[in-house]
């Protein structure tokens, strides 16, 4: 069970520490701990936005020290380009259509008909053992294992400055940079 912590009323004495300092003391003269969840209000317009992360990267570690909170388990799956590159090449996203319209009709297609459905007509031939060692496992990850999201939601919040930019564009760049 998690505990969660709002101070929506709470104000900060008149001594001038400012709301960030007041949340940082009272968790420490409060003592709480196993505390998982911290709301905090953000007054946009009293700074920038990096004034605001800047403030963010110093209070957020301090606050998990006052709470000794444990770090969270390192992601078991790493996400960047080169995993762009597979879904284009193996063909990730007709393949989890496939793999769920066979689930809602019920129906096991044999990986050697997802194979010629998906790339009889490629540059990129993937016979059977392919899609049975390394796709169809991915495609399933992808389908069933939060973690490859959650990769996912972080290499898109590192790489925001390419958002516009449509996914086979941007790994066909990037191995024009290798050549």
């Amino acid at each position: 069970m998690r505990k969660t912590l709002a101070l929506t009323e709470a104000t900060p004495e008149l001594s001038g520490l400012s709301q960030s300092e007041f949340l940082s003391e009272y968790l420490k003269e409060t003592s709480l701990n196993n505390l998982s969840r911290i709301t905090v209000d953000i007054h946009l317009e009293e700074a920038s936005t990096e004034e605001i992360i800047e403030h963010l990267k110093v209070l957020i570690p301090r606050w998990k020290r006052q709470l000794k909170m444990k770090s969270p388990a390192p992601r078991e799956y790493r996400f960047g380009k080169s995993t762009f590159r597979k879904i284009i090449e193996y063909r990730l996203i007709p393949m989890m259509d496939l793999i769920f319209w066979g689930e809602d009709n019920g129906i096991k297609i044999p990986l050697s008909l997802i194979s010629s459905l998906l790339h009889e007509d490629s540059d990129n031939d993937r016979d059977e053992g392919m899609l049975k060692a390394t796709d169809y496992p991915l495609a399933m990850a992808f389908l069933t294992d939060a973690s490859y999201l959650k990769s996912l939601e972080d290499y898109m919040m590192e790489n925001n400055h390419l958002k516009d930019s449509p996914v086979e564009k941007h790994v066909e760049d990037d191995r024009n940079k290798k050549k």
